[in-house]
Protein backbone atom coordinates (compact mmCIF):
# COMPACT_ATOMS: atom_id res chain seq x y z
CA UNK A 1 0.00 0.00 0.00
CA UNK A 2 1.48 3.29 -0.95
CA UNK A 3 3.07 5.84 1.79
CA UNK A 4 3.92 9.90 1.85
CA UNK A 5 7.51 10.63 2.38
CA UNK A 6 9.07 7.36 2.52
CA UNK A 7 12.44 5.88 0.73
CA UNK A 8 12.04 4.71 -2.45
CA UNK A 9 12.75 0.99 -1.07
CA UNK A 10 10.32 1.24 1.69
CA UNK A 11 7.58 2.73 -1.30
CA UNK A 12 8.37 -0.57 -3.66
CA UNK A 13 7.81 -2.69 -0.69
CA UNK A 14 4.53 -0.94 -0.01
CA UNK A 15 3.20 -1.06 -3.10
CA UNK A 16 3.51 -5.00 -3.73
CA UNK A 17 -0.38 -4.81 -3.07
CA UNK A 18 -3.24 -7.11 -4.60
CA UNK A 19 -4.67 -5.46 -7.71
CA UNK A 20 -8.37 -6.77 -6.70
CA UNK A 21 -8.69 -4.51 -4.02
CA UNK A 22 -12.87 -3.73 -3.72
CA UNK A 23 -13.21 -0.44 -2.64
CA UNK A 24 -15.38 2.17 -4.02
CA UNK A 25 -12.58 4.68 -6.31
CA UNK A 26 -12.06 8.40 -5.79
CA UNK A 27 -11.03 10.52 -8.17
CA UNK A 28 -6.91 10.68 -8.37
CA UNK A 29 -6.49 7.04 -7.79
CA UNK A 30 -7.95 7.02 -3.87
CA UNK A 31 -9.62 4.47 -2.15
CA UNK A 32 -12.92 5.23 0.28
CA UNK A 33 -12.05 2.63 3.23
CA UNK A 34 -14.96 2.19 5.92
CA UNK A 35 -15.61 1.65 9.67
CA UNK A 36 -18.43 -0.68 9.99
CA UNK A 37 -20.76 -1.27 13.08
CA UNK A 38 -20.85 -4.49 14.59
CA UNK A 39 -24.25 -6.63 15.02
CA UNK A 40 -25.46 -7.16 18.59
CA UNK A 41 -28.23 -9.53 20.10
CA UNK A 42 -30.55 -6.70 21.68
CA UNK A 43 -31.19 -6.49 25.39
CA UNK A 44 -34.66 -8.42 26.17
CA UNK A 45 -35.35 -5.49 28.39
CA UNK A 46 -33.62 -1.67 27.38
CA UNK A 47 -32.58 0.77 30.78
CA UNK A 48 -35.58 3.65 30.29
CA UNK A 49 -34.01 7.03 28.55
CA UNK A 50 -32.21 7.91 25.71
CA UNK A 51 -28.11 7.09 25.20
CA UNK A 52 -26.19 10.17 23.35
CA UNK A 53 -23.13 9.28 21.90
CA UNK A 54 -21.06 12.06 21.32
CA UNK A 55 -18.40 12.84 18.46
CA UNK A 56 -14.51 11.64 19.50
CA UNK A 57 -12.22 14.01 20.68
CA UNK A 58 -9.41 12.95 18.61
CA UNK A 59 -5.71 14.54 18.30
CA UNK A 60 -5.16 16.42 14.78
CA UNK A 61 -2.91 13.77 13.43
CA UNK A 62 -6.28 12.02 13.32
CA UNK A 63 -8.49 14.43 12.80
CA UNK A 64 -8.82 13.95 8.96
CA UNK A 65 -10.13 11.52 6.31
CA UNK A 66 -6.44 10.24 5.82
CA UNK A 67 -5.66 6.78 7.32
CA UNK A 68 -3.00 6.59 9.78
CA UNK A 69 0.46 4.79 10.02
CA UNK A 70 3.48 4.57 12.07
CA UNK A 71 6.80 4.25 10.47
CA UNK A 72 9.26 1.62 11.57
CA UNK A 73 11.07 5.09 12.91
CA UNK A 74 7.85 5.71 15.06
CA UNK A 75 7.32 8.73 13.00
CA UNK A 76 3.88 9.25 12.25
CA UNK A 77 2.71 9.03 8.44
CA UNK A 78 -0.16 8.37 5.81
CA UNK A 79 -1.13 6.11 3.28
CA UNK A 80 -0.71 7.94 -0.23
CA UNK A 81 -3.69 6.20 -2.00
CA UNK A 82 -6.31 5.64 0.64
CA UNK A 83 -8.76 7.88 2.31
CA UNK A 84 -11.21 7.12 5.01
CA UNK A 85 -15.01 7.40 3.37
CA UNK A 86 -15.33 10.64 6.49
CA UNK A 87 -13.61 12.25 8.85
CA UNK A 88 -12.03 9.55 11.09
CA UNK A 89 -14.41 10.81 14.42
CA UNK A 90 -17.54 10.81 12.77
CA UNK A 91 -17.02 7.26 11.03
CA UNK A 92 -15.99 6.29 14.74
CA UNK A 93 -19.01 7.88 16.37
CA UNK A 94 -21.97 6.65 13.87
CA UNK A 95 -20.63 3.05 13.63
CA UNK A 96 -20.76 3.04 17.49
CA UNK A 97 -23.59 4.92 17.61
CA UNK A 98 -25.29 2.01 15.01
CA UNK A 99 -23.93 -0.80 17.39
CA UNK A 100 -25.15 0.45 20.74
CA UNK A 101 -28.64 1.08 18.47
CA UNK A 102 -28.46 -3.06 17.78
CA UNK A 103 -27.71 -3.61 21.35
CA UNK A 104 -30.35 -1.80 22.61
CA UNK A 105 -28.83 -0.85 26.02
CA UNK A 106 -31.62 1.95 26.39
CA UNK A 107 -34.69 2.55 25.02
CA UNK A 108 -33.17 5.20 22.08
CA UNK A 109 -29.90 5.51 21.04
CA UNK A 110 -28.81 8.50 19.66
CA UNK A 111 -25.16 10.36 18.20
CA UNK A 112 -24.95 13.80 19.21
CA UNK A 113 -26.37 15.47 15.78
CA UNK A 114 -29.70 15.46 17.94
CA UNK A 115 -30.83 17.18 20.29
CA UNK A 116 -29.54 15.11 23.90
CA UNK A 117 -32.82 14.12 26.12
CA UNK A 118 -30.56 11.81 28.45
CA UNK A 119 -30.21 10.42 30.83
CA UNK A 120 -27.00 8.76 29.63
CA UNK A 121 -23.97 10.37 27.78
CA UNK A 122 -21.00 8.36 26.10
CA UNK A 123 -17.89 10.41 25.65
CA UNK A 124 -15.34 9.08 23.66
CA UNK A 125 -11.53 9.82 22.72
CA UNK A 126 -9.97 8.49 20.27
CA UNK A 127 -6.20 7.80 21.51
CA UNK A 128 -4.97 5.70 18.39
CA UNK A 129 -6.58 4.33 14.75
CA UNK A 130 -3.51 3.34 13.20
CA UNK A 131 -1.29 0.82 11.06
CA UNK A 132 1.98 0.35 13.15
CA UNK A 133 4.92 -0.69 11.26
CA UNK A 134 8.29 -1.88 13.70
CA UNK A 135 9.58 -3.82 10.40
CA UNK A 136 9.95 -2.32 6.83
CA UNK A 137 9.57 -5.53 5.31
CA UNK A 138 6.73 -6.86 7.51
CA UNK A 139 2.53 -6.29 7.46
CA UNK A 140 1.15 -4.07 10.04
CA UNK A 141 -0.12 -4.34 12.73
CA UNK A 142 -3.13 -1.96 13.38
CA UNK A 143 -3.95 -0.41 16.69
CA UNK A 144 -7.34 1.10 18.07
CA UNK A 145 -7.55 2.45 21.19
CA UNK A 146 -10.41 4.49 22.69
CA UNK A 147 -11.30 6.00 26.18
CA UNK A 148 -15.27 6.50 26.57
CA UNK A 149 -16.72 8.17 29.81
CA UNK A 150 -20.41 6.99 30.24
CA UNK A 151 -22.33 9.65 32.39
CA UNK A 152 -25.48 9.51 33.84
CA UNK A 153 -27.61 13.24 34.56
CA UNK A 154 -29.33 11.52 37.78
CA UNK A 155 -25.61 10.42 39.44
CA UNK A 156 -23.51 13.05 37.98
CA UNK A 157 -20.45 12.39 40.51
CA UNK A 158 -20.34 8.83 39.43
CA UNK A 159 -19.20 8.69 35.63
CA UNK A 160 -17.73 5.44 34.51
CA UNK A 161 -14.47 5.01 32.63
CA UNK A 162 -13.31 2.68 29.59
CA UNK A 163 -10.19 2.39 28.55
CA UNK A 164 -10.31 0.03 25.41
CA UNK A 165 -6.93 -1.05 23.68
CA UNK A 166 -7.01 -3.52 20.34
CA UNK A 167 -5.15 -4.73 17.73
CA UNK A 168 -4.96 -6.78 15.14
CA UNK A 169 -2.09 -7.92 12.35
CA UNK A 170 -2.68 -7.52 8.99
CA UNK A 171 -1.59 -11.00 7.00
CA UNK A 172 -0.40 -8.62 4.25
CA UNK A 173 1.14 -5.40 3.21
CA UNK A 174 -1.90 -4.86 0.85
CA UNK A 175 -4.81 -2.59 0.79
CA UNK A 176 -7.44 -5.63 1.72
CA UNK A 177 -5.80 -6.89 4.63
CA UNK A 178 -4.57 -3.62 5.71
CA UNK A 179 -8.77 -2.78 5.94
CA UNK A 180 -9.83 -5.91 7.34
CA UNK A 181 -7.51 -5.36 9.80
CA UNK A 182 -8.79 -2.16 11.02
CA UNK A 183 -12.56 -3.28 10.75
CA UNK A 184 -11.24 -6.61 12.85
CA UNK A 185 -9.07 -4.36 15.29
CA UNK A 186 -12.13 -1.62 15.56
CA UNK A 187 -14.98 -4.69 16.35
CA UNK A 188 -13.06 -6.15 19.30
CA UNK A 189 -12.60 -2.49 20.36
CA UNK A 190 -16.73 -2.21 19.71
CA UNK A 191 -17.63 -5.66 21.53
CA UNK A 192 -15.59 -4.41 24.77
CA UNK A 193 -17.12 -1.09 24.77
CA UNK A 194 -20.77 -2.98 24.42
CA UNK A 195 -19.38 -5.35 27.21
CA UNK A 196 -18.84 -2.91 29.68
CA UNK A 197 -21.62 -0.68 29.58
CA UNK A 198 -24.03 -3.35 29.83
CA UNK A 199 -22.51 -4.06 32.81
CA UNK A 200 -23.31 -0.47 34.52
CA UNK A 201 -26.30 0.51 32.29
CA UNK A 202 -29.62 -1.25 33.81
Amino acid sequence: MRVNRFSPLFIAILMLCGCNFSLEREGGEQYLMDVPSVTAAPRDKPARGTLTVYLPTVNAALDTRRVALQRPDAAFDYYADARWADFLPLLVRDAITQTLQHRRLTERTQSDDNLAVGPYRLMLTVEQFQAVYTDSAAPPVVYVHLQADLLDSRRPRSPHHFDIQTQAPATHDERRAILAAFHSAFEIAQRDLMERLSRVIQ
